[in-house]
């Protein structure tokens, strides 16, 4: 008896995100391997038939051919999809414009964008070009960030900082009691109209916004 298999073949008609499969496939990534991975073909909802691996599939990989990808604008320039820099312009694009990613609402759901320039077919080549003209390597343990964290990515307003540096320029966020008081009476929560505010109230505060700083 052969080793039990890690993803069931899935059944025809059966959905995985925007796709539905419509065949099961065996196919060789690359021409030179021996080896057959097992996959199915699905019919995407905006019509495009495409290939999928199961792990791919079971594993939420692969939720579409890649149309919602393109209308985020998460399109590599050829020729740069392997570059260092690939997955920090992806995922400053996918916080900005995909629901889906766990810290959408910090970035896109509080209306955070991406400039034009460092978006569609050369947005990347556009982003990589200035961050090495202006910010140069990136440093060890430094990510993207925002100067004004309440602004957009686009030149001028992002740097290479680390975490530290990063949770500092959060800090430097300042609102009034009075506001955080308006704000939760706003959502129906009962707040002191005098006095220190609860602490979860505070935190739920700065959750909604995308924020942390300090009040006054």
């Amino acid at each position: 008896m052969g080793a039990p298999r890690k993803y069931q073949d899935p059944k025809i008609g059966q959905q995985f995100g925007y796709g539905t499969v419509k065949a099961l496939a065996s196919f060789r990534r690359k021409l030179d391997r021996k080896n057959y991975e097992r996959g199915a073909v699905l019919d995407c909802e905006c019509g495009t038939e495409y290939l999928a691996d199961l792990a791919s599939l079971y594993t939420d990989g692969r939720k579409s051919c890649g149309c919602k990808r393109k209308k985020r604008g998460i399109v590599a320039t050829p020729g740069y999809a392997q570059h260092p820099l690939y997955f920090t312009w992806h995922g400053m694009i996918d916080r900005c414009y995909n629901p889906e990613v766990k810290n959408y609402r910090l970035y896109g759901g509080r209306g955070i964008k991406v400039c034009d320039a460092w978006r569609g077919i050369e947005g990347m080549m556009n982003f990589v070009r200035y961050t090495e003209a202006e910010l140069g390597p990136r440093p060890f343990r430094s990510t993207l960030d925002r100067k004004d964290p309440n602004g957009n990515y686009e030149p001028g307003n992002v740097r290479w900082a680390t975490y530290k540096v990063q949770s500092a320029n959060q800090r430097n966020y300042k609102v009034s009691q009075q506001e955080v008081r308006i704000w939760a009476l706003n959502k129906g929560i009962p707040v002191n109209s005098k006095g220190n505010i609860a602490m979860e109230i505070i935190e739920a505060y700065w959750e909604e916004h995308g924020v942390q700083g300090t009040l006054f």
